[in-house]
């Protein structure tokens, strides 16, 4: 199983991951919602928890330009058997962002990963090792396309195939006048369902809206369920139990500015002194700018003993898959692949899972075997190949052409992924 320290290591990231999924879960219910819906919130009489996000949606997908700083802060404290109480309060993630539909966007995570996109050209850059990739944006395709999935933020969501498979899974519980800053505002409250290895219940979540804007301010997540659940079943696998203290995330929009022009230089990125342009970003916070690179080298030992190394595997579209058993999602991502598997049998395809587990293979041996996976499991116990492909939420899986390029990243869990990893090895085999 996964260590507690390992937990804690991709804490941050993870919270980012979930705090995006709340915004995604949001605009899941605005969108399930009547058209005439939009009429009705227009209305004076007092607007439902559902109306206060409608609102909110409706005025992104108005926007003409965008602007805002934001921050996500998460505060962990448990108290472990052997070393007490341990407070785990890593420093707030901050973030710019500037949109000017429809082709123009900038994300600079600082200290992380910046992006850039002009309309024509799109930059990744990655301060810390100070390099960066350059791509032509692919016709047809908006500035909101290029956002990753993990940036939490309402804008997020640009798509109903985004959405589908969040539908009904968030519960909204009300909404109250409240002033926030001396602003006036509505407070909604409610749940959201998590997977099974996450919580045993839904996260609760509370969430802001301006009054002067109708657009969102802040999110805050009580994931203190959700870590408990994740020690419980670390404690079964014959890890010393801990008690989850606190454990919440806090996301926070400032500084918003709307439709005003931005300087075209925003969008477009200038190297540097010391800058170097990279076919793909090394130690890049994104698995997502692993794309069009050549797919990062490993060699390990699969489930069955066999060593198996990605440059055997040249010459075939190379599917690998990122999971554990703790993981809920990754058990019903895992039966689509092996469905894809059989569905290539006799094409030059190889369908591979890089299990993270940790303490042992028996039960990966156990889970593989009771869920009838037939592809090779490849053991990445120490973490040394996700880290390789920047893997911080599982299921990741990358889609590997025949010359080891990075053609394809899924990140989390979709309904869609069998059909979609049908049709891209398809397309690559032509």
């Amino acid at each position: 199983m996964v260590t507690r320290n390992w937990l804690i290591r991709r804490g941050v990231r993870n919270i980012v991951f979930i705090s995006a999924l709340v915004f995604l879960l949001f605009a899941s219910a605005v969108r399930a919602a009547q058209p005439e819906a939009k009429e009705e919130a227009k209305k004076p009489k007092k607007l439902t928890a559902e109306g206060v996000v409608r609102r909110a949606f409706d005025a992104y997908q108005g926007l003409s330009s965008y602007q805002d700083t934001s921050s996500l802060s998460q505060n962990v404290e448990f108290i472990d058997p052997q070393k007490g109480d341990v407070k785990q309060n890593a420093p707030a993630l901050k973030m710019r962002l500037k949109l000017e539909n429809p082709g123009r966007l900038s994300v600079v995570i600082e200290g992380q990963q910046a992006m850039y996109c002009n309309g024509e050209k799109v930059w990744l850059y990655s301060p810390v090792s100070k390099q960066y990739i350059v791509k032509n944006v692919p016709e047809g395709k908006k500035a909101l396309d290029m956002l990753s999935p993990s940036v939490p933020h309402p804008l997020t969501v640009n798509s109903e195939a985004e959405l589908e498979g969040l539908l009904g899974q968030i519960k909204l519980a009300g909404v109250k006048e409240e002033k926030w800053q001396k602003q006036d505002g509505k407070l909604v409250t409610g749940s959201a369902a998590m997977p099974d290895f996450m919580a045993a219940s839904p996260i609760q979540f509370k969430a802001w809206f301006s009054d002067s804007d109708g657009l969102l301010r802040w999110v805050r997540v009580d994931m203190k369920d959700m870590m408990a659940a994740v020690f419980e079943k670390m404690a079964a696998a014959g890890q010393s139990p801990a008690e989850v203290v606190k454990a919440d995330a806090f996301f926070l929009i400032e500084g918003v500015r709307l439709n005003e022009d931005i300087p075209d230089e925003e969008f477009t990125f200038t190297p540097g002194q010391g800058d170097k342009e990279y076919t793909q970003l090394k130690g890049t916070s994104s698995p997502e700018a692993l794309i069009g690179g050549e797919a990062p080298g490993f060699s390990t030992p699969t489930l069955g003993g066999k060593a198996v190394s990605l440059s055997d595997l040249r010459g075939k579209v190379v599917v690998l898959d990122f999971w554990a058993t703790w993981c809920g999602p990754c058990g019903r991502a895992l039966p689509m692949l092996e469905n894809v598997a059989e569905y290539f049998a006799d094409k030059p395809v190889a369908i591979m899972g890089v299990n993270l587990d940790r303490g042992g293979t028996d039960g990966v041996a156990k889970f593989v075997q009771k869920n009838g996976l037939t592809f090779p499991q490849a053991l990445d116990s120490d973490g040394s190949i996700s880290n390789r492909y920047v893997v911080n939420v599982i299921p990741t899986s990358f889609v590997i052409d025949q010359e080891g390029i990075v053609r394809h990243v899924h990140i989390g869990f979709d309904p869609q992924y069998e059909e979609t990893l049908k049709k891209e090895i398809g397309a690559l085999l032509k």
